[in-house]
Parts: C-alpha cells; structure tokens; sequence
C-alpha cells in the first residue's frame, strides 16, 4: 500500500439544504446544520454548523442547489475538519461520494466537484440524489419502475424511474421552509402575532385535522384558516407533479409505473396529511420511507460498500 493510498480516506456527503452529512466505515461522522456564520467587520468564518455565532452574517449555502459557492466551500472544508480532527499536514486525501440534486445544472454540478476538489478530494464520484435515496430505500434494483418524491426543507423534486432509470425529473422550490414561512406571514398579517419556529412546526404536523384550533400569543387560529393560506401553493405543487408524470405518459412501461405508486422521502415526508394532499388527483398509491431523514447518505453509504453495482449511476 503507498502512502497516498494509507492517507486516502472513502467518505460519502449528503448535501442538504437542512443538514450537511458526512459517512464514514458506515459511521455518520457529521450531520449539522448547512450554514456558516461570518464576521461583518472582517469577513471571516466566525462559525458553522451548530457552531454559528447569531448575531453574524449567518449563510445557508444551498437552498435547493448551491446558493453561495464560496460559503458551500467553507462549509465543507470545515465539515469534514471536524469529522476527521484534520490537524495534519500533508492534509489527508479523500476517495469522495456525492449526493447532488437531479436537476442540478451543469455549472452547478462543476461548482459541487470543485468545491470538493478544492477540500482534498483525490477522486470524486457524484450520484443525483433521487438515485442514492432510492438504493437506501432498496427500490431502485427491486421495484424499477417506479415514482420517487423527496420532500425537503427547500424543494420537493419530483423522479419518475422506469427499469431503474430516471426517464422525467423536475423539482419546485416550495418546501416545508417555505410552507412554514407563508404561516408566519399570514398570521403576523391577520392575528398581529409572531408564530415561532417551534410553534409553527406543530401547526404543520397538527394540520391533518381541519378543524383543529391553535393558540399564538393567546390569539386562536384555525387549521382551516392555515390550509387556505397554503392552498396556492398545493395547488403549484399538484400540478408540478402531474407535469412530471405525464411527460412520459406514452413510455412503454408507464402502468407498471402507475400501479408501483409513488414512493416519499425527505423531512417533509413525515406530514403524512400533506403527501395525500398532493396525490389526491392521482390514481395510485403511496409509501413513506422508514427514515426519510437519512435516505440520501445511507443510499451512498450502500454505494461505497459495493461501487461496481452501482456504476452506472456515478458520474467521474
């Protein structure tokens, strides 16, 4: 073994609007948030992660795709320092495994490689998303044709797979970051009450019952009230998703589609009531991955172990 090779570490990264994650020997060796703070008079990373100091110039990196490349950079640097404890120098090298987002442009996908290259990875292998969630939730080889919903903070992207490969992709920037945010708004509108983070993430999981009434600073709001203010938005959501479906309405293989059903992954997935919301007008059923949170890294983690059967859905 060379020494190159013995300074060679394999390291699979989820790149999450919500979280950046890092494996390792099958370890999740970093799973923080995906931010940095900087200091306004300086400029420099004051912290990141759950590190971050507030009153700074606090930045979230990717917000579906890469929002600021220089701060993705930092961010993963950083990460992947205080995974490992790099003090070391020669810096250690890393065999990387990237998990991207389908639809991705290719200027972005260069600015993930670089920005992976340029934080010592020796070898970069970067797979979509949609592909390393559907390996971890044992789909992608067994069912093959199929429909894949991941459902996050920033997006909800859309994959419809036939014979294990993606034939339609499409992704709307209306996640539960957004969904809460228009709450907020509405009830700082008509109640002149501030929802706080905490408040406004029971209102979304209690929203399954119409008639249910919540209570922000001591004013009453109902469920029903809150699902007409989000309505336009399901309504952009149910039509993205129809969209992407019936592009390839005359493919060969779309009823084996259909009758697979729909499959969700993602932090949103957990809003069970939200899902049947937007496959109602849909003719076919749905399932929720057992942890939606981590599909995306187990799925890479599930490629490093065995990347010959995987080959063909990594690009070098």
């Amino acid at each position: 073994m060379t020494l190159l090779n013995f300074l060679t570490k394999t390291i699979g990264i989820d790149i999450g609007s919500k979280n950046l994650r890092i494996i390792h020997e099958r370890k999740l060796v970093f799973n923080q948030p995906s931010q940095v703070s900087i200091t306004r008079k300086t400029g420099k990373v004051s912290g990141f992660g759950h590190q971050i100091i507030k009153t700074d110039q606090v930045i979230k990196p990717i917000n579906s795709v890469i929002a600021s490349f220089e701060a993705f950079e930092i961010l993963l640097k950083k990460a992947i320092q205080k995974a490992f404890e790099e003090s070391r120098f020669p810096p250690r090298s890393y065999r990387m495994y990237l998990s991207i987002p389908m639809n991705a442009t290719e200027v972005e996908q260069r600015a993930y490689r670089d920005s992976a290259e340029h934080s010592f990875g020796k070898e970069v292998f970067i797979i979509h998303q949609p592909c390393s969630a559907a390996i971890a939730m044992d789909i992608l080889l067994h069912k093959k044709d199929f429909i894949l919903m991941d459902f996050g903070a920033s997006k909800l992207e859309i994959t419809v797979f036939s014979e294990s490969i993606p034939i339609s992709s499409s992704s709307i920037r209306i996640g539960t970051w957004k969904l809460k945010q228009v709450l907020k708004n509405f009830i700082f509108r008509n109640y002149e009450s501030i929802a706080s983070s905490e408040e406004l993430n029971t209102i979304l999981e209690a929203m399954s019952n119409p008639n249910s009434i919540f209570k922000t600073d001591y004013k009453e709001v109902s469920s029903h009230e809150l699902i007409e203010a989000l309505n336009p938005y399901f309504l952009m959501i149910e039509d993205q998703i129809l969209e992407t479906i019936e592009r390839v309405g005359s493919h060969k293989r779309f009823d084996k589609i259909i009758t697979n059903g729909i499959y969700f992954t993602g932090g949103g997935s957990k809003l069970d009531w939200m899902l049947k919301r937007f496959t109602q007008n849909l003719s076919t059923d749905f399932e929720v991955s057992t942890t939606p949170f981590l599909d995306n890294i187990n799925g890479i983690d599930k490629i490093i172990q065995n990347p010959g059967l995987y080959k063909r859905y990594l690009m070098v």
